[in-house]
């Protein structure tokens, strides 16, 4: 299913992108399991490494801080049992409205 799911969040992507809709961008552990995968579309983007299951690490919450009229996020990943799950969250606790895109996100369990 890896190359579907990837597939849906390289459109949910594009369609940020037409938008103007801000993205960011985390990578787990990535000198151990590697990097975003380049089918995504997101290679002009910064990422943010964690080795944590949030994404919402110091670099992303100043991003945040930086865009205080956010109201809502939208959620694609992997390991959504636990990246996801625990990103959304710390975003609900912050106030944010979360939208996990299901058909672009993936978990081995």
């Amino acid at each position: 299913f890896f190359p579907q799911v990837v597939a849906v969040a390289a459109r949910v992507l594009q369609g940020c992108r037409v938008l103007g809709v801000p993205v960011v961008v985390t990578e787990q552990h990535p000198r151990v399991l590697g990097p975003t995968v380049p089918e995504l579309g997101a290679q002009d983007l910064p990422k943010h490494p964690k080795t944590c299951f949030s994404m919402v690490v110091p670099a992303v919450e100043a991003e945040l801080r930086a865009r205080p009229h956010l109201s809502a996020a939208i959620l694609c990943g992997i390991e959504t049992q636990a990246c996801v799950l625990q990103t959304a969250l710390d975003l609900l606790e912050r106030g944010l409205d979360v939208h996990v895109v299901v058909d672009a996100c993936s978990s081995r369990s």
